[in-house]
């Protein structure tokens, strides 16, 4: 039986801690050798705290890339959506001249057909949605830009005029009247433009709303369109007339609204790629920060395997001292 005191148990036990630090740290300077980034943010020292704030200000440009690029995806959303409307427009316009210059009864009762079509076209491409989100509603994202029962108000509004007069002032007063119904029902969204924080400047102002006057100037006509049909032939001619201006006259309002939210997409598109090169800086000092001296690692990784090797020597000699040996 060997004799073993508490000494020599504590020497071994006090042995086996040091070879898991010797190994762990073994590991770790392999890998920072593989890498060439250290591993054990104890060596940075004092660049500890910089190397915190250079991934604290990477995450916050990652943020506001982000950011910006889903905004910069809505506005191209929206483009789209005007696109359409655009379209819409210039097909109902082309029809309306065809009918009016001068137009045959079975030409005009095709615009109005084409009229009716076009309203709800331009309905449709007012509450479409991206990401859940209303595009023409305003800070009103959740909820539909206009009202789903917005043909049957309108015809409610006009009621059986006998005139093209007295259709297109009760077309003015629904659509453009401060109280009209296209105010108080039509349109759901909200009278706030929505904006966006880029994270530098000014916040960005996402301009089209379903309210828009060159919006509402489109549907108006397409209306007037639609609803000639219902008059008698003469009146139902100088309406479509009428119509034609209108979508005429909504041509540049329609563009410049266009404009806008290409320049806002522009902006946001701007934002993003700005962030990105931000974040990819940021992510290069870090780096650099973070390098490892080859040579000097591997010099740390040889004496390391040296001091393990003595290591295992040493608790050789200790193991024969070990508590179940002295069981024996």
């Amino acid at each position: 039986m060997h004799a073993t005191g508490l000494g020599d148990r504590a020497a071994l036990l006090s042995a086996t801690r040091q070879g898991a630090a010797l190994r762990e740290r073994l590991q770790t300077l392999s890998a920072e050798l593989g890498s060439g980034r250290v591993q054990d943010p104890a060596r940075l020292g004092p660049r500890q705290s910089l190397a915190m704030d250079l991934d604290r200000r990477a995450a916050l440009s990652e943020s506001w890339r982000a950011t910006a690029a889903e905004t910069g995806a809505r506005l191209a959303a929206t483009s789209e959506a005007l696109a359409r409307v655009e379209g819409s427009r210039r097909s109902l316009m082309a029809q309306a001249l065809a009918a009016t210059a001068p137009g045959s009864p079975a030409e005009r009762a095709l615009a109005a057909e084409a009229g009716r079509a076009a309203f709800e076209d331009v309905a449709r491409s007012l509450d479409v949605t991206w990401g859940g989100a209303s595009l023409f509603a305003g800070t009103a994202t959740d909820a539909p830009a206009l009202s789903p029962t917005l043909w049957p108000e309108v015809e409610a509004a006009v009621g059986a005029p006998a005139t093209a007069a007295g259709a297109m002032a009760a077309l003015d007063a629904y659509f453009d009247a401060p109280g009209g119904g296209f105010a108080a029902g039509g349109y759901r969204g909200a009278p706030a433009v929505l904006t966006r924080s880029l994270g530098d400047g000014p916040p960005l102002a996402l301009p089209a709303r379903a309210d828009d006057p060159a919006l509402r100037a489109t549907l108006k006509a397409a209306a007037a369109a639609a609803l000639s049909a219902r008059l008698p032939p003469a009146e139902g001619a100088q309406l479509l007339e009428r119509a034609r201006d209108g979508l005429a006259a909504a041509a540049e309002p329609l563009a410049g609204l266009g404009a806008a939210v290409g320049a806002a997409e522009a902006r946001a598109e701007a934002a993003a790629t700005r962030h990105a090169a931000q974040g990819s800086a940021l992510a290069l000092r870090r780096d650099e920060l973070l390098a490892v001296d080859p040579f000097e690692t591997a010099t740390l990784l040889q004496q390391v395997q040296t001091q393990l090797e003595t290591h295992y020597a040493v608790t050789a000699r200790l193991a024969p001292l070990s508590l179940a040996a002295w069981l024996r």
